[in-house]
């Protein structure tokens, strides 16, 4: 495990504080950001976990490019993927994404230096193709691993993202750290998931997963028309639909949520 120096610690803060302010257009860095980087740049392990919209993206985007070589970015969710190599590329940043299980010219170009973030999907990363290369041609190019969504592998992902519980064979093939990032992992979820990643000596970043904005309410005694009712009078007191409320209706049955289509 390496320990940086005072100077060298200094010296890391100032760079990603230069990111921060010149890539990303922040002057401060949210609780826990600027730690979770450095502690992948001194090549330690780190479980973050943050509140959705607390800034979890800037960690692993703080660390790739203080690195010289290609970091991997892994993540179930494709809008999310599409949306942040976009954005990145239209900052200037050297980014790609997985779409194909077999790519040798991806390779070809990591090898080459031209990406400095490959996005993947759990599916991508644990298929024959990029097992072989990253346990040969591309061990010395890659600089480390981030986990998004991290507590799928412990939480709901084994009942339809099965991937995610193979992501340990990473730490067999590469001597990189690795960073798990997650807005909804309780404390027994972290250590199952730094458990199957063998993240050994991890240091976990947590922060309040509390979100003061969305309102929460449960009324089994309601009925869908007082719900609807409820939620026409609010509208009704806005000026227009871009101020309404947005609002998630879940449904436990497939009967309801054709009610709920028809209205």
């Amino acid at each position: 495990m390496q320990y940086e120096s005072t100077s060298e610690s200094a010296l890391t803060s100032h760079r990603l504080e230069s990111i921060l302010r010149e890539v990303f257009g922040f002057d401060s860095f949210r609780v826990g950001q600027a730690e979770a980087a450095r502690e992948i740049f001194a090549d330690r392990d780190v479980f973050v976990c943050m509140k959705t919209s607390g800034g979890k993206s800037l960690c692993y985007l703080l660390s790739a490019l203080i690195f010289p070589g290609t970091s991997i970015v892994i993540s179930p969710l494709i809008f999310l993927m599409e949306y942040q190599v976009a954005t990145l590329v239209a900052k200037g940043i050297r980014v790609t994404r997985v779409t194909r299980l077999k790519n040798e010219q991806l390779v070809s170009d990591i090898l080459a230096k031209k990406y400095k973030l490959v996005y993947m999907s759990p599916e991508a990363i644990t298929a024959p193709f990029w097992r072989t290369a990253l346990a040969g041609t591309l061990q010395k190019f890659l600089s480390f691993f981030a986990v998004d969504e991290a507590h799928l592998i412990e939480e709901w992902g084994s009942t339809f993202r099965s991937s995610f519980k193979e992501l340990f064979y990473l730490r067999f093939v590469l001597s990189v750290p690795i960073m798990a990032l997650s807005a909804t992992a309780p404390l027994s979820v972290v250590s199952a998931v730094t458990s199957c990643l063998c993240m050994s000596e991890c240091l976990v970043i947590s922060g309040s997963l509390n979100r003061s904005n969305p309102f929460y309410a449960i009324d089994s005694n309601k009925s869908l028309s007082s719900v609807f009712y409820l939620l026409c009078s609010n509208l009704s007191s806005t000026s227009s639909l871009e101020t309404f409320p947005k609002v998630l209706i879940f449904c436990v049955s497939e009967d309801i949520l054709n009610y709920v289509q028809s209205l």
